[in-house]
């Protein structure tokens, strides 16, 4: 599992909840991740925020194509993007993450479309923002 995130504290809170469930490596930018995206490849990425826009690009090119890995993004105000598989808006608790990884992990991108906060584990629809 690879998280990447810019925040140092959601990035130990992140890896600190799911590596008893998996080994999880992190990075704190898009082109951070997209360097652990090709050395190795992760069954599934935990994305939150990364820095800049540029750097963004990268992760998202690295994310096309058959060998990407499952994506959950974790978003505050806007919606996932069209390249990830589930998406967890904030705020979440510990149960929220476990439950959506383990349905990410477990081939499942789709589920009931709820928008509470924390709840929303399905793919975002929503038409891509300018």
């Amino acid at each position: 599992m690879l998280v990447v995130n810019r925040s140092p504290d959601r990035r130990l809170f992140l890896q600190t909840s799911l590596q008893g469930r998996c080994r999880v490596a992190t990075a704190s930018t898009g082109a951070e991740g997209a360097m652990h995206l090709r050395r190795c490849s992760p069954q599934a990425l935990v994305a939150g925020r990364a820095s800049g826009r540029a750097a963004r690009e990268v992760l998202e090119a690295d994310l096309q194509g058959p060998e990407a890995p499952a994506t959950l993004t974790l978003w505050v105000t806007h919606p996932s993007p069209e390249w990830a598989d589930a998406a967890l808006r904030h705020p979440f608790t510990r149960a929220d993450l476990l439950q959506a990884v383990a349905h990410l992990l477990s081939g499942g991108t789709s589920s009931p479309d709820n928008e509470q906060a924390g709840t929303d584990a399905s793919p975002d629809r929503s038409p891509p923002r300018r």
